[in-house]
Formats: structure tokens, sequence, C-alpha cells
């Protein structure tokens, strides 16, 4: 009896710490800084992203959705990918509840290694034992993190480059030329098709399946400006990047748009500076080139002084 009660445990730990779902092909590595943006498919799938940490650090990762029909869970798995450290609406690592607004804050990490963060549009029930689909659509996680030497990375705010020696190196065009994604080239902005912006106007574009075309709006911006962005893909199915840059490529923005078809965010501009919006494809794989077609795109702008 004791034997069966054991199986019997064991069976349901498992249904709780690793429930039935579709494993989507999406993933990235990302890092410290970064908002991303994707969307789940009408079905139950996890979306994983890994994120290089190291003794000392803490992370703290923020999600939420456009409008109310999705809910979707967040968890943090060590290096072994067999340990849940922290988890999403409730007390329990193993345990993660499905929301409009999760979020998940990890104890101080003790191992360096890349970690994962799993995303989940299902929900568990009280007991943890059943799942049940929390819908699909647009969904933008926010990553930050405070570092063991106590610098803080917040959402949005790009990572300081150190050079061989360990002090820290601007970015300058002589040495880098565009913006790319952690895993990705980068992007050269030299040869881009550089318009103005209008602000509340629907600025219409297209990325060709080459690749080769970079379309870029520039405005000078105050500091303490609100932008609110809105980006609406078209038609098309490249995976397109945004990113908006001050001055010598400083980031203010970024994100990742491989599957989604709407984004819409607000920020406040860090400081009065000349200001860049570029928009480009970022995975030039071939792959079957035949099934790719060019993108077309949206972009509408609103800065509130």
């Amino acid at each position: 009896m004791r034997i069966l009660k054991y199986v019997l445990f064991c069976l349901l730990f498992l249904r709780i710490a690793w429930p039935t779902g579709t494993w989507n092909a999406q993933s990235a590595v990302i890092q410290c800084g970064d908002i991303v943006e994707g969307e789940f498919p009408p079905e139950h799938v996890f979306i994983e992203y890994g994120i290089s940490l190291s003794p000392g650090d803490t992370i703290t990762v923020s999600g939420a959705t456009i409008g109310s029909t999705l809910q979707f869970s967040i968890m943090l798995f060590d290096p072994s990918e067999r340990n849940a450290l922290a988890s999403s609406e409730s007390n329990n690592a193993i345990l993660a509840f499905a929301s409009n607004r999760p979020s998940i804050t990890s104890p101080v990490l003790s191992a360096t290694g890349k970690y994962t963060i799993r995303l989940s549009n299902g929900n568990q029930d009280q007991s943890g034992g059943k799942y049940y689909f929390a819908g699909g659509g647009v969904y933008t996680i926010r990553v930050g993190c405070t570092l063991r030497d106590g610098q803080v990375i917040a959402p949005g705010q790009p990572v300081e480059n150190t050079d061989s020696s360990g002090s820290n190196a601007e970015l300058s065009p002589e040495r880098f030329d565009g913006y790319g994604f952690p895993g990705l080239s980068p992007v050269g902005f030299q040869d881009a098709f550089v318009f103005p912006l209008q602000t509340g106007q629907s600025m219409q574009g297209q990325i060709p399946v080459s690749g080769q075309g970079v379309l870029v709006y520039t405005f000078t911006g105050e500091a303490g400006a609100v932008i609110d962005l809105s980006f609406a893909r078209v038609a098309g199915n490249l995976n397109l990047g945004l990113v908006v840059l001050r001055g010598k490529n400083e980031v203010v923005f970024q994100t990742n748009m491989s599957r989604s078809s709407i984004l819409q965010t607000r920020f406040d501009l860090p400081a009065s500076d000349e200001y860049t919006i570029g928009v480009f494809r970022v995975d030039n794989a071939v792959g079957n080139i035949s099934s790719l077609k060019a993108t077309n795109f949206e972009l509408t702008v609103m800065i509130y002084r």
C-alpha cells in the first residue's frame, strides 16, 4: 500500500510540474533589460526564453496582455531545467496560475548558466492537478535584473558593454553601425531608408524578403516626453525587429515581433536628443524562401510633452 501511495504521489507531482501541452518552436535568447513581444496561438502551448545569469543576481519578469481574453503564467527554471525557482500568482514554485498581468521575482541565484523563462497559456486549478486552455493572443514580457554588485537593469535599459580591460566602453558608429538581437548578427543602419517621423499619422512601410531593407524614422525628442507607439503588421510573414535608439545607439526600447501582428507600448524619453526608430528583419536565414513574403506594416507614434 505504501508503494502504491508513493507511485500515485510521483505521478501527481509529474502532472503538476510537467503538464501536458505543445512545446512552441518560438524561443530566443534574451538579456536583462529586454522588452519582448510574442503571441500565443489558439491552443495550449509553452514558450521558452533563455537568459544568462550569475551567482548573486536576481531577476524580475512581468507580463501583460492586449485585451482580456488571454491569460498566461510565467515560471523560472535553473540551468538544469529541472528545478523551478519562481512562478506567477503562486507561493509554490511548482504551481503557476495564469493572469492578464503575471509576474515573478526570483530568489538570489546561486549558479552560473542559462536560466529558462517558461510561459504558458494554460491555467491550473487550485489543486494544481488540472490544466485548461487560457486563451490565445499577444503578450509582452519585461525583464529586469539586479546584479550581484547592486547594479539595477530596468526593462528598456541597455546593458553596459565592457572592453577586455573591464572598463565601460560607449558604442560608437566607428565600431558598430547598427543594432541586433542576442544570437543574431547586428543590423546595419548605414544604408537604411531614412524618413522624418510624422507624429500622429499612420506611416506605411515594407520590409522585403531579402532582409536588405531597413526603414528608419527620425525625430527630435525632449526629456520626459511620453511616447505612444503602435505598430501593426498588415501583410507578410517575416520576423521583424523594432528598436528605438537615442544618440549613439543607446537603446530606449526594443522588441522582436517574431509572430505577433500588433504592438502597442508607451515609454518616456530619457533626455533631449535625436532619436531613431528602426524597423528591420531580424532573421536572415534562407530556409524555405518560397514561403516567405515581404511584410507591410503601419507605424503610428504620438508624442506628449
